[in-house]
């Protein structure tokens, strides 16, 4: 049996929207639909209570939590061989699971399964822009095929490449005492990962397990989970490593500041940047059919590296504080 984690709170019509991209795997395989209501949510909580999906279960938790502690929290209802971690704003595709069933027979030494996720098809304007942008490697560095399907083949992967809305672990080492962090805002999934990664390798990436993911609408919030992704990779880097070229952007960031002390410089690096940024966010937009985007893809290779940066730096400057 498969059993599909879903946390969720007061986003009710995406919740529906994944609900009914899972609607007939039952039909196809064993499936329990786990979801969690993080907190109150009155709207979430009658549309669980009427929903008429037989997989369907659902849990509430007696206060907003965490997202680790909210999955951790799930787990504890899980009954399938295998974990699917989907986000309540992303959906699967049509011929989703028959290809999953399929990958799985082909690699049963997996311990760990994941796949890019991509735009919805009826989605446009910055949702989509954000998606092109993460698909870059100047927005997003070694984390970019996690939005982009990359190639044809499947390879042997670690926390960089996996997503959590889009993320199969066998359920095993729930038994053998893996959890989520419970004290991270974002990235918790990259701690866990790294834990499974301790002791197997057999964590495994296919570009063709594709997930539609909803893009954040507006610049504010995408500021808000680009500061703290920043933030909270340092802090993973922090007490267990981590790639060296992280730290690129915090040095996006102070290399703003030549522009008081070397405005020639400044240019230079603006001129270089755009050219560079420019020639990929045109290619990508192209690559996925929405060449109008290109100068909002632009815009959005600064807006996210730059905030990123800002909550990587930030929590560079608060290195030896207390975390707890």
């Amino acid at each position: 049996m498969i059993s599909v984690l879903i946390i969720t709170r007061e986003r009710t019509a995406l919740l529906k929207k994944c609900l009914a991209s899972l609607s007939t795997w039952g039909e196809i395989h064993p499936v329990e639909v786990i979801v969690i209501l993080n907190g109150e949510d009155p709207e979430t909580e009658s549309f669980l209570t009427q929903s008429k999906m037989r997989s369907l279960q659902w849990h509430k938790t007696k206060e907003v939590l965490l997202p680790g502690a909210a999955r951790n929290f799930g787990i504890n209802f899980i009954k399938g061989e295998w974990t699917f971690l989907i986000d309540d704003d992303a959906r699967v595709t049509p011929g989703y699971l028959e290809y999953w069933i399929k990958l799985a027979r082909e690699f049963p030494l997996a311990q760990v399964i994941g796949g890019p996720d991509s735009p919805p098809p009826d989605s446009d304007g910055v949702p989509v822009a954000v998606s092109i942008a993460l698909a870059s490697p100047l927005c997003s560095g070694a984390t970019y095929k996690r939005h982009y399907p990359v190639g044809l083949k499947p390879e042997k992967t670690d926390e960089t490449t996996l997503t959590s809305c889009n993320l199969w672990i066998r359920s095993h080492w729930w038994h053998k005492g893996i959890r989520f962090p419970e004290n991270y805002r974002r990235g918790e999934e990259t701690v866990l990962l790294r834990d499974i990664q301790k002791r197997t390798d057999e964590l495994w990436w296919f570009p063709g397990l594709s997930v539609w993911h909803v893009r954040r609408n507006n610049f504010v919030s995408l500021a808000k989970a680009s500061w703290g992704g920043g933030y909270f990779r340092a802090r993973v880097i922090k007490e267990s490593g981590g790639e060296k070229w992280y730290f690129l952007a915090p040095l996006f960031v102070i290399l703003h500041f030549s522009i008081v002390a070397m405005p020639p410089f400044f240019v230079f690096l603006a001129c270089f940047w755009l050219l560079i940024v420019g020639s990929m966010s045109i290619a990508l937009s192209y690559k996925m059919k929405r060449l109008k985007l290109f100068p909002i893809v632009i815009f959005l290779h600064w807006w996210i590296l730059f905030n990123y940066g800002c909550g990587f730096f930030q929590f560079l400057t608060e290195w030896g504080r207390n975390d707890e």
